[in-house]
């Protein structure tokens, strides 16, 4: 069900590299979107957006499928994709 909501926010914002998206979401949170980090409780959500370095983003879009993936897709399209650093060996 979350792989289907990853897709349909991508088709809808024209994303192409839905892998990718999906790659990032599993192994950051293995696709739980009600998740906090083990490492930094700041991390939170299906992409474990981090609230000290992204304090704009609330806890209502980081716990939800369809609005966290539309702000990596915005992240990744501004060149932000090393938000991801610490999982990029996993994904990459």
């Amino acid at each position: 069900m979350i792989k289907a909501e990853i897709i349909e926010v991508a088709k809808e914002k024209g994303f192409k590299d839905v892998d990718l998206l999906i790659r990032i979401a599993e192994c950051e949170s293995s696709l739980k979107t009600d998740i906090r980090g083990i490492v930094d409780p700041r991390d939170r959500g299906l992409f474990m957006i981090n609230s000290y370095w992204n304090p704009d983003v609330s806890d209502s879009v980081a716990f939800n499928a369809k609005l966290s993936t539309k702000w990596a897709i915005d992240e990744i399209n501004k060149g932000n994709i090393w938000k991801w650093k610490a999982s990029r060996g996993c994904w990459d």
